[in-house]
């Protein structure tokens, strides 16, 4: 009997040690609460509960990517925007949207063979990273005048979503490429979709016969630098620090941005994967 005491004693102490030591564990509680500041837009509140957050757990990687996103929100400077995505890479160098938001860093700021590199990081590390793909399309398409690397990012991204700045996108690098038949398909594709804006600007272009970068570049831009530049599918940190599990939710930098990323999850796009394309 003295036994069996002292054996469910044993395992109570061993029960209560562990338990507490769970709960003792503030990572996962702060860093949601990051999260839910950061989707309803309070991003001075969110940077401060992810860098309490860091405190405990400085290996944080995506605490470091939404405090970056959350800079970028509120107009911080581009230098600590920057050094935001960095430290996460540096914190976990395996870690994907970081490279891909370095891409779209550095598109906004015209540096586009950094841009083209970072985005291939991405996409070595995560190959269904959709929002890499159309950064890296664009890149190649605005940033590079390279169209045959550009149709093969879009077309790429085509495979894994059917998102209309993909068909957009692809309608120009064809029409650069030569493949005019090819464009006319893309303004059926966009037409098919009520996209009738973009479907007509690619018309014109057909029967203008006259391609001129600067003409798409702000807009592309602002696709970029508004709508991409966002969190990646939000990790979730459970008690053991592993923030690679999805949540059913994404956070983003605006509601119209929000409302665009759930068309693409109902059209199976995984995106932060992300936002609008910029």
């Amino acid at each position: 009997m003295k036994k069996i005491s002292f054996s469910c004693f044993s395992l109570i102490v061993i029960f209560l040690f562990f338990t507490t030591f769970l709960y003792a564990n503030p990572v996962k509680e702060i860093y949601e609460e990051g999260l839910a500041a950061f989707s309803n837009q309070d991003y001075s509140r969110a940077i401060e509960l992810f860098e309490k957050a860091l405190t405990y757990y400085p290996k944080l990687a995506p605490a470091y990517n939404y405090i970056g996103l959350a800079q970028k929100a509120l107009n911080r400077s581009i230098e600590s925007i920057r050094m935001s995505f960095e430290k996460a890479i540096e914190a976990d160098p395996s870690y994907a949207p970081s490279y891909d938001n370095l891409s779209k860093y550095y598109y906004a700021l015209g540096q586009f063979d950094t841009a083209e590199s970072y985005g291939l990081q991405a996409i070595a590390l995560n190959p269904d990273e959709v929002s890499s793909y159309l950064t890296l399309g664009w890149t190649c398409l605005i940033g590079q005048g390279n169209a045959k690397k550009a149709i093969s990012h879009f077309e790429k991204a085509l495979t894994l979503t059917d998102f209309l700045y993909v068909y957009f996108g692809l309608g120009i690098a064809y029409y650069m490429d030569g493949q005019n038949y090819k464009v006319l398909d893309m303004i059926t594709r966009l037409r098919e979709k009520n996209e009738e804006d973009l479907a007509l600007k690619l018309e014109i272009l057909l029967r203008s016969g006259t391609y001129n970068p600067s003409q798409y570049k702000d807009f592309v831009g602002m696709l970029i630098t508004t709508g991409i530049f966002t969190a990646e599918t939000a990790p979730s940190a459970s008690n053991n620090i592993r923030v690679s599990e999805p949540l059913k939710t994404s956070p983003s930098v605006e509601p119209s941005v929000a409302q665009r990323m759930l068309e693409l999850q109902k059209r199976g796009a995984d995106f932060y994967d992300t936002d609008l394309y910029y």
